[in-house]
């Protein structure tokens, strides 16, 4: 149960790309146009043009969603596809991610970060974002980051904090 209401099930629609965003928001009006095409042309030169600044408008709309959370939620940010090779934060740590986590941080927003032990199994995440615990003790920042390793406690995590608000 969520907020009294039977739990919904998550779904992805391939072929719309979406989530079932209105299971759980009914009520809100949805920022989707009805009317797109099923394909949109473009040309190679003017994307190219613009990339740089989608790319710097995208991290700004991020941050900014970021800010006006009361959690962020992080599902597996060091995930490896072939793990025969060694983790590494640096080229495993989407530049994104890392940016959204610590903007949270900044902005003194708790996150809820699950982190698959086979994906990072030397805490590699918690040393690269300064919050393992040193023979300083602990970080000051460590009391916003939640980590957990096991499914249903993230999920049960998540609930809780619902349930604050």
């Amino acid at each position: 149960m969520i907020a009294g209401r039977p739990e919904p099930q998550v779904k992805f629609d391939v072929n719309q790309r979406r989530w079932n965003v209105s299971a759980f928001w009914p009520r809100q009006p949805l920022l989707v146009r009805q009317d797109l095409p099923s394909e949109l042309t473009l040309l190679r030169d003017q994307v190219a043009s613009v990339k740089d600044t989608v790319r710097i408008d995208l991290g700004r709309r991020d941050r900014r969603l970021v800010r006006q959370a009361s959690y962020v939620i992080v599902w597996n940010p060091l995930y490896r596809m072939n793990t025969d090779k060694e983790p590494s934060v640096e080229k495993d740590l989407n530049q994104g991610v890392e940016a959204e986590i610590r903007t949270a941080v900044a902005n003194h927003i708790p996150l809820i970060i699950y982190q698959d032990p086979k994906h990072c199994p030397l805490d590699l995440l918690r040393r690269h974002l300064g919050i393992a615990v040193s023979s300083l003790g602990e970080s000051a920042d460590a009391h916003w980051y939640q980590f957990l390793d096991d499914e249903d406690d993230f999920f049960n995590s998540i609930e809780q904090a619902i349930r604050k608000y």
